[in-house]
């Protein structure tokens, strides 16, 4: 076990099954076999998170396990093998919450260290429901929609700052459409314009 992270290090190449030693390959740590020298690292894995809100409220679910049980986060989990990445968000919604999306644009990727052990390059879609039934579901033990101004304590430092700018997002769509949600300007009284 690497002493700073607890992450298992290899012990035998899998490439020949020869022992392997621990080198510096060009500032990154990795693995080396001593007989066919193929090098071995570790690398993150990737997480895909899907962001459905609904009538101005974030759909989140609540951890069942793991070092932050209990806290609160977007719904989220691992791209499997051979799997697409939309695919598995949708897949992991629907595990996680009964219900089923519509993945669409990315909203944002980002680093996870929060967990030396096992890091996770993330990546955040918007997603939009058509179809299912709220209900927890798999690794959560709740899923809810909340305010933005209302949030349970979140799990993740990346979900915080990705709802902050979903909120400074929606912040300056209001400031230039106006607060009736119209273009910002004022039309004059009197009859509307004619169309020729």
């Amino acid at each position: 076990m690497d002493g700073s992270s607890g992450y298992p290090e290899p012990a035998h190449c899998s490439a020949c099954g020869h022992q392997v030693r621990p080198v510096d390959a060009h500032g990154e740590p990795a693995w080396a076999c001593q007989a066919c020298g193929q090098l071995h690292f570790r690398r993150p894995t990737v997480g895909v998170a899907v962001v459905v809100v609904e009538d101005g409220r974030i759909l989140l679910v609540r951890r069942r396990y793991g070092a932050r049980a209990g806290l609160w986060c977007i719904p989220c989990g691992h791209v499997g093998w051979d799997e697409d990445i939309r695919a598995a968000g949708a897949r992991e919604l629907l595990e996680e919450t009964g219900l089923q999306v519509e993945v669409g644009e990315v909203l944002e990727a980002q680093s996870n260290f929060w967990r030396p052990d096992r890091q996770t390059v993330g990546v955040w879609f918007a997603g939009r429901r058509v179809g299912g039934t709220l209900r927890a579901g798999d690794d959560a033990a709740d899923a809810a929609f909340f305010d933005f101004d209302d949030l349970p304590e979140l799990a993740f430092a990346t979900d915080r700052s990705v709802l902050d700018q979903l909120v400074v997002a929606a912040a300056t769509r209001r400031s230039r459409t106006g607060p009736a949600g119209g273009s910002g300007r004022r039309r004059r009284a009197g009859p509307p314009p004619r169309r020729e």
